[in-house]
């Protein structure tokens, strides 16, 4: 409706801004409408999403890649649009502190996703030695890609989650 068509507009002058080009932004909105439209999640809570972390200075195209891995994550364990938001404030933290707080890792594990493992699998490091060093949100996107891509355990799960109940 017309509602959502202003709100739209809004959200794409945002990332105008953001991306500093109308262009860019048209580019990034077309794309996340595409993610909207084959996972759970809705055009306007990937967009919230994305416009937190590149507020911190990150890509569109990593953010769109970061944003997608934990829709997986969160979509595997039957999480949805509220859990996203919160979650991508959490790493737009991360992106501005430049390493995750034990609370940031908190509230992974309060989704349930045990981010100290998921990074332990994708580098190699024990979880025990991870918990006494920083986090950084590459260590946390190298996991969620890890673990959303081909043969990862939460692949195909916002497939799964888009073609529930409440997905449709």
């Amino acid at each position: 409706g017309a509602l959502a068509q202003a709100e739209f507009e809004k959200a794409e002058i945002g990332l105008a801004t953001l991306l500093g080009s109308a262009e860019k932004a048209s580019q990034v909105f077309d794309k996340i409408k595409q993610d909207a439209a084959r996972t759970p999640f809705e055009t306007q809570d990937l967009l919230t999403a994305n416009q937190a972390i590149i507020s911190q200075g990150i890509e569109a195209n990593r953010s769109m890649s970061l944003v997608n891995n934990l829709g997986e994550a969160l979509s595997a364990m039957g999480r949805g649009s509220a859990d996203l938001s919160a979650m991508a404030i959490n790493l737009q933290q991360i992106a501005a502190n430049g390493k995750a707080s034990s609370i940031d890792m908190k509230q992974f594990a309060m989704r349930g996703i045990n981010m100290f493992q998921l990074v332990s699998e994708s580098s190699g490091i024990a979880v025990e030695k991870l918990q006494e060093m920083p986090i950084t949100l590459e260590m946390i996107e190298a996991a969620l890609a890890k673990t959303s891509g081909a043969g990862g355990k939460y692949e195909g799960a916002m497939d799964r989650m888009s073609q529930s109940v409440d997905g449709k």
